[in-house]
């Protein structure tokens, strides 16, 4: 009776190991498949996501539109108040305008209805923000330029790896300048007027516009109804107009280069 209950438990082990076996194996198989799977649709979206877009090639007129970087030292007086006493060196001055410039391009149509002042003199600011990026790039703007003599008797088609970077900053700093020749084309000043003239001009405009007093108007309904529809349709045109005078520039870049 012993041995026979023995032998039963034997094949029952036995037969309990080999179920083990089965099960850890095809787990392990299951396991495998699920992390193939998974590691296919991680590749799948790494690819997706580090797929580089093919960047613009950067226009010489584009670059020497830039600009030379130095201090602007010849500010409004109202501009020097508000950067206060202590605040004396062109770096701090620079970061100063790029806070009031920034809080002054998030004000409300109210608030701007109110203070007519404040988005001219933003552009001021912004004028001095844009001198001090070019001056803290300055190296990145050395060093292209020393390529680009370069690459005149070189010839090269594609530019170097270490100069890729001072690209990428290039390519930041030109459409900084566009913003900033949309500006002063929007109040009648070219791009080629020198930085602190241009900031008096900004400057003193707001100024007069500060002094005007805004008087309270009752609006119907139905006129503040056509007033939105006429804004969206203004901004529809100006997008419009945009794009017209970006193509007018790249069919004058082509034709140049013919």
């Amino acid at each position: 009776m012993d041995m026979r209950y023995n032998k039963f438990m034997k094949r029952v082990i036995t037969a309990l190991m080999l179920f083990l076996v089965f099960v850890f194996v095809n787990g392990i198989e299951v396991r495998a498949e699920d992390i193939k799977k998974k590691e296919t649709k991680v590749e799948k979206n790494s690819k997706k996501f580090f797929k580089k877009k093919e960047k613009e090639a950067i226009e010489i007129e584009d670059f020497y539109a830039l600009g030379t970087p130095h201090k602007i030292k010849d500010l409004p007086e109202g501009m020097i108040k508000a950067f206060g006493e202590s605040c004396i060196q062109f770096y701090c001055r620079t970061n100063k305008a790029t806070t009031i410039m920034s809080k002054s391009f998030s004000k409300g149509e109210g608030y701007n209805g109110r203070h007519p002042d404040n988005m001219i003199k933003a552009m001021a600011y912004f004028e001095l923000f844009y001198m001090g990026q070019l001056r803290k790039n300055k190296k990145a703007l050395v060093k292209y330029k020393k390529y680009l003599d370069e690459k005149k008797q070189t010839s090269a088609a594609k530019s170097p790896f270490h100069i890729r970077r001072a690209e990428n900053k290039i390519r930041s700093l030109i459409g900084t300048n566009k913003g900033r020749k949309a500006m002063r084309k929007a109040l009648g000043m070219t791009i080629e007027l020198d930085p602190a003239t241009a900031i008096k001009r900004f400057w003193a405009l707001g100024e007069l516009l500060a002094l005007g007093k805004p008087k309270p108007n009752k609006i119907h309904k139905d006129m503040k109804a056509r007033t939105k529809i006429m804004k969206r349709y203004a901004a529809v045109l100006g997008k419009m107009q945009k794009k017209l005078e970006e193509e007018k520039e790249e069919r004058e870049k082509k034709e140049k280069k013919l």
